[in-house]
């Protein structure tokens, strides 16, 4: 199975370099990759607001339409903030999801595709306000949820997404629980995928965890160059490489 992973598009306008940088990706996706699944790990819009999703699903629309399958989960930009009044607004989201993806609703999302179990879940779900939401909590009902399904089925291979870092301890930026989730995914998840701080990186065997997945942010040039992974997803093995467009 072939899986593409996209993170942090922070498309906000139609005038903006991050709207016409994703229709260069996603042109070039649709082109070369239209057998592959597509993760996209949050932060897909810039401040969670509904005219923003609407820019954003006149690009993604196409990607949803002819690729495999596209799958989705938020970020602390798609959750917009309301004011110490009117808390959090996960709604223009959850709209967007219901219109471009087959998903149910709800996370963690849990579906397996030539025997790849893939699983999404939402690192903001338990923030409570702003400080919590850069941080991201995914909370005790997800984690356990989580665990159940990597103890489920028979998959060959299991791949974790979501947007917030398990692994960066820079203030307001690692996972609240990302300690509790780390134990959650040790020997059990063979593909982590993430984003959220913007930078590209890629481990192996960290933590029992066979690879783990920075994907930068995806509408950014890296040396004039647009940038994803593409993984190539076998029964007995993971193999990755860098698909370059030039901007």
């Amino acid at each position: 199975m072939k899986l593409i992973h996209l993170t942090d598009l922070h498309v906000s306008e139609r005038s903006g370099a991050e709207y016409h940088h994703l229709r260069r990706l996603v042109a070039h996706i649709i082109e070369h990759h239209t057998d592959a699944v597509v993760v996209i790990t949050g932060d897909l819009v810039d401040s969670g607001r509904a005219d923003e999703f609407e820019v954003a699903a006149e690009i993604l629309d196409a990607l949803a339409a002819d690729c495999r399958l596209m799958l989705v989960c938020p970020g602390n930009h798609d959750v917009e903030w309301m004011g110490t009044f009117g808390g959090l607004d996960r709604r223009p989201f959850g709209a967007f999801r219901r219109a471009l993806t087959c998903a149910r609703e709800g996370y963690p999302y849990c579906m397996t595709v030539d025997g790849v179990q893939i699983t999404l879940i939402d690192t903001t779900a338990e923030a409570r306000g702003l400080g919590d939401l850069a941080r991201g909590r995914v909370g005790y009902r997800q984690r356990q949820e989580l665990a159940r399904y990597l103890e489920t089925g028979q998959p060959h291979t299991r791949v974790v997404a979501g947007h917030h870092h398990l692994y960066d301890d820079d203030l307001g930026l690692e996972l609240v629980d990302a300690a509790e989730m780390r134990a959650v995914c040790a020997h059990r998840c063979n593909l982590y995928l993430m984003g959220h701080d913007h930078h590209w990186g890629l481990w192996r065997e960290v933590d029992g965890v066979g690879w783990i997945a920075d994907g930068g942010k995806s509408t950014r040039p890296h040396r004039g160059r647009l940038r994803y992974r593409l993984f190539d997803i076998t029964d007995d093995a993971i193999s990755c490489n860098t698909q370059t467009i030039e901007v």
